[in-house]
């Protein structure tokens, strides 16, 4: 939503906002392979077995951007 503002922001909070954005994919990364170390087979199979994982998945990846289309097609309408 701070993209789609006509307001600018100054440098130094710019600058911050921009280092952590850059910061965020290695250290998920980081996070990840850690996580990952601990698991053994089983587990991952509990993991790709459990519906709730899976309902969480489709949600984030799935419904919610098909709820937020219309959202956007409203602001794209008044902008034009």
């Amino acid at each position: 939503m701070i993209f789609f503002t006509p307001l600018s922001w100054p440098q130094p909070v710019s600058s911050l906002l921009e280092s952590i954005g850059k910061m965020t994919v290695p250290l998920s990364m980081i996070l990840l392979g850690s996580l990952l170390k601990n698991v053994t087979g089983k587990g991952i199979l509990f993991y790709m077995k459990n519906r709730l994982i899976w309902q969480g998945t489709a949600l984030k990846l799935i419904i919610i951007p098909l709820l937020l289309v219309p959202v956007m097609w409203f602001f794209l309408y008044l902008t034009l």
